[in-house]
């Protein structure tokens, strides 16, 4: 998966903006129900409650693939390269996938990763004969929400009417960094300025403070992980050093943030599957270890805050 090929003309990312269980469960088993017919492999990818739903739904559910997207979607960079491997084993042939990427507890900066995802999702498997059909619930999301799919998806369903969306944004406008300032990080933080000339004493701290925050040993040690994957990228590329700064945020998790003068200026940094020799692995790692990842680079440089929950 590249995203860099000639548009496929079978590619189709389409939203459907629904209301309720019956319209939802009518349009969302008919389009996997359609792919079927046409010997399509399908992909579902909802939260579990859905997912249920929809698996009943089915007349058969030969041939379909079903994921929580409330597990695979927590961080939504892990979603491209699920999405990318499933696509891949279709060896070309024309497939479908199902997406909701938005539910209730959805934290502001889910949301704004969420819409950075979508917009990305028009490069990334562009080149595949794929139809993707993305839900949003317009009775539990914010009208902000709603014309967030308006602008990151072609073609929009609602009220069972396709029609082309009149706000769409072509290209990686939508996934601008400019456009999603992250959050001040608080005053009061656990590290602050922790500079990261050695690494096996900046994991020790990590480490350290993390189980003094809560945090269980695995996931102590996934972030350990991937602040060392982060920490090592500014020292391989982006002038040997960097910063790091640790908290605990209101909604019960650990927040590092590591920043450095490099910049990266792939957008789908992260959300290519690691090659045969494990080259581009160390932001893929990261996705997979951590429950949020934010990326914002430029050209005063790149910060990156993973957020793990406790």
């Amino acid at each position: 998966m590249t995203g860099l090929g000639t548009p496929h003309p079978g590619f189709c990312h389409q939203a459907l903006l629904y209301s309720g269980t019956t319209e939802y469960l009518t349009q969302v088993p008919g389009f996997v129900e359609q792919g079927l017919a046409a010997a399509q492999p399908v992909m579902v990818a909802v939260p579990a409650p859905k997912l249920n739903l929809v698996r009943r739904a089915l007349r058969s559910d030969s041939g379909v693939q079903f994921a929580n997207m409330a597990e695979l979607g927590r961080n939504p960079s892990r979603i491209i390269p699920a999405l990318g491997e499933f696509l891949g084993e279709q060896r070309g042939s024309p497939a479908r996938f199902v997406g909701e990427q938005y539910w209730p507890g959805r934290s502001a900066a889910e949301l704004a990763e969420v819409i950075r995802h979508e917009s990305l999702i028009n490069r990334a498997v562009a080149e595949y004969p794929v139809t993707l059909l993305c839900a949003y619930d317009v009775d539990a999301l914010p009208e902000t929400s709603v014309a967030d799919a308006w602008r990151t998806h072609p073609e929009i369903i609602v009220n069972g009417i396709l029609t082309p969306s009149h706000t769409y944004v072509p290209g990686d406008d939508v996934f601008a960094d400019d456009q999603w300032p992250l959050s001040m990080p608080p005053e009061q933080r656990i590290v602050r300025d922790l500079h990261f000339d050695e690494l096996s004493g900046l994991r020790s701290r990590i480490h350290f403070e993390a189980a003094a925050a809560g945090l269980q040993a695995d996931r102590a040690d996934d972030l350990v992980l991937a602040v060392n994957e982060v920490a090592s990228n500014s020292i391989l590329y982006a002038g040997g050093s960097g910063v790091l700064d640790l908290w605990r945020d209101g909604d019960g998790a650990l927040v590092c943030e590591i920043t450095d003068t490099g910049r990266i200026t792939d957008p789908l940094v992260g959300r290519h599957a690691p090659g045969p020799g494990l080259e581009a692995r160390g932001l893929w790692l990261v996705n997979h270890l951590c429950d949020l990842v934010e990326i914002r680079s430029g050209l005063k440089g790149t910060t990156a805050r993973l957020t793990v929950c406790i």
